[in-house]
């Protein structure tokens, strides 16, 4: 089993459920939403275009269709199927979730706040 290793500051967007989506799917920021703080992650492509984040756990509960943004690189992703959370006991710092995903194209309006520092 390899380790994946933070990469960089994520947060999600918590959509209603169900949210409203456009006509490519991808759900329509609005009102209701709410936005986590920075927490770490990862991201990482897999062979069939989908990705695979990893979240600290403190930005649990992550739904499908929330997404999660790293604004620091201006990327986004919508979460396809429940993610799960993996805790060990008794050592919280490996706790993570494991989260699939589908990258949301760069010409989308994600709603997220830029950050200042």
């Amino acid at each position: 089993m390899a380790v994946q290793l933070a990469d960089g500051f994520y947060l999600v967007r918590r959509r209603p459920h169900p949210a409203a989506r456009d006509a490519h799917g991808i759900p329509i920021p609005g009102a209701d939403d709410t936005v986590t703080d920075l927490v770490d992650g990862a991201a990482v492509e897999q062979p069939d275009g989908s990705w695979k984040l990893r979240l600290d756990p403190a930005v649990w509960p992550v739904h499908s269709g929330d997404t999660v943004g790293k604004p620091a690189e201006d990327l986004t992703w919508t979460v396809t199927g429940e993610p799960r959370l993996h805790m060990v006991p008794g050592v919280p710092d490996v706790d993570f979730i494991d989260v699939q995903a589908v990258a949301v194209p760069p010409e989308v309006d994600r709603g997220y706040p830029v950050p200042t520092a």
